[in-house]
């Protein structure tokens, strides 16, 4: 009975080494040159609704690339307030609303960087999902600091 347990845990083990070993000859450079980067970015910023936890990732979508673009999932069509309200900033970075008539957020951002796939063969396309930490003290705070006032 331990004789063939050790004979099980040592087939496992054998079994465990091959496949670290074969990842480990897919990871080999040996054959693969470095060439000069051909790719530029495109970043989408995903905008549930305007607040301070956006305008830092908008910042950060605009470092990364100079083709940057706001990306709106419209779920309720009589409610266009966030058009109005991101025109009103005077920000560069337009706005792209996706219809959702059956308030479905995954099958339009899918469908979107589909096309902006095949709009932009040679780029990288950078998705960027904003988030507002809020501080523990319950006050709004400066967003270069990062703490509480």
């Amino acid at each position: 009975m331990i004789v063939l347990l050790i004979v099980l845990l040592v087939g496992m083990f054998r079994t465990i080494y091959r496949h670290y070993a074969d990842v480990a000859q897919q990871l080999k450079m040996a054959t693969i040159m470095l060439r000069a980067c051909r790719w530029t970015n495109t970043a989408l910023v995903l905008i549930p609704s305007l607040h301070l936890g956006i305008m830092p990732a908008l910042e950060y979508a605009c470092s990364l690339s100079q083709d940057c673009r706001a990306i709106h999932i419209e779920t309720d069509p009589e409610k266009p307030r966030l058009e109005r309200a991101l025109g009103a900033l005077g920000g560069d970075v337009p706005l792209v609303i996706l219809h959702s008539p059956f308030r479905s957020l995954m099958s339009p951002v899918m469908g979107y960087l589909d096309a902006v796939q095949v709009e932009r063969r040679n780029h990288l396309v950078t998705v960027i999902v904003p988030e507002f930490v809020p501080t523990k003290c319950g006050t709004i705070c400066c967003m270069e600091t990062r703490g509480c006032c």
